[in-house]
């Protein structure tokens, strides 16, 4: 069988559109005008059938949280607006700035369907320690009480907690609160810090910790994460290096994709956005994986994880 006729066999295979990205950046690019890698073309084309969507808001961690609180709900009628049809469209938090002085106004959030929260990003905040923070003193803490109060009342709620960009304390704190609960831990968009050695990125041994809860790891497409060369797009390889070593040390259960697209990223040469998984599938299975992994990694995966978000009363959605 040729290369052509396989690829064409794997794009008629994704007119059911199973694949799950766990973090795609709509809201953000929405407001920010920028060209979507998340356009209804590219979702079709990609086989995607649904996408995790953060009400992110750049620069929280300095603004005050009603003014966060109002900005997220700036973000969910930008999204609720252009949000593509045909997609099931799941809400997040990246950075729970807004609710550190009114925990009960997330409560209301999660009813709505967002049941992934995040609770820093870029920089540390009241809740917690950022891996991105320019002091070291702030990468270097663990969830504050009040931090620690939150992620609780996340999983309380049936949500799930998400540890991208967490400082390794602060991932320590929320795999400990997510052990206790029973629930699977969620870090939605990272590369391996095994394979780029930065501290945004997540080591071997908390892939292991989050596998043992259960929960998933997605691999982002972003040059800054997971490509060869700092600086420059990152290639269909690199992207699928992070994915097998992620296979390897946390298993084929625990590996999911979260591409960070429409973050302001640099996506992978001649992508097109979420178009591109046709052609990372069969990457990957030049790497000898099958399709029983590659439909876990691509959907099953991170659909299981949502299952226990269902099953315990958060129902993943925007309404």
């Amino acid at each position: 069988m040729t290369r052509a006729l396989l690829l064409a066999l794997v794009l008629s295979g994704c007119a059911a559109r199973s694949i799950v990205d766990l973090h795609v950046d709509l809201p953000y690019a929405l407001d920010t005008h920028h060209e979507l890698h998340a356009s209804a073309r590219q979702l079709q084309a990609g086989g995607v059938g649904a996408i995790v969507t953060p009400l992110f808001v750049l620069g929280a961690y300095a603004m005050s949280p009603r003014d966060v609180r109002d900005a997220y709900a700036t973000r969910y009628a930008e999204l609720v607006s252009g949000a593509p049809h045909g997609v099931e469209t799941w809400l997040s938090f990246e950075g729970a700035d807004g609710f550190v002085d009114d925990a009960p106004a997330l409560d209301a959030w999660m009813s709505r369907g967002a049941c992934l929260v995040g609770l820093v990003h870029d920089h540390a905040n009241a809740l917690g320690g950022a891996s991105q923070d320019p002091s070291p003193a702030a990468r270097a803490r663990g969830l504050s009480e009040i931090g620690k109060r939150i992620a609780a009342q996340v999983l309380a709620h049936g949500a799930l907690l998400d540890a991208a960009h967490a400082s390794d304390a602060t991932f320590d704190d929320l795999a400990a609160i997510a052990r206790t609960a029973g629930a699977p831990l969620v870090d939605s968009h990272t590369g391996m810090r095994a394979l780029r050695a930065i501290m945004r990125n997540i080591d071997d041994a908390h892939m292991r910790m989050l596998a043992a809860t259960g929960g998933i790891v997605g691999i982002s497409v972003h040059g800054g994460h997971v490509g060869h060369v700092p600086g420059e797009p990152p290639t269909l390889s690199d992207v699928a290096d992070h994915l097998m070593h992620a296979v390897e040390v946390a298993g084929i259960d625990h590996v999911a994709l979260g591409s960070d697209f429409d973050g302001g990223i640099t996506p992978p040469r001649d992508a097109d956005g979420e178009s591109m998984w046709p052609r990372l599938r069969v990457e990957l299975e030049h790497r000898g994986l099958g399709d029983h992994a590659i439909d876990a990694i691509f959907g099953g995966n991170a659909r299981r994880v949502f299952g226990y978000a269902r099953a315990h009363g958060c129902t993943p959605g925007a309404r």
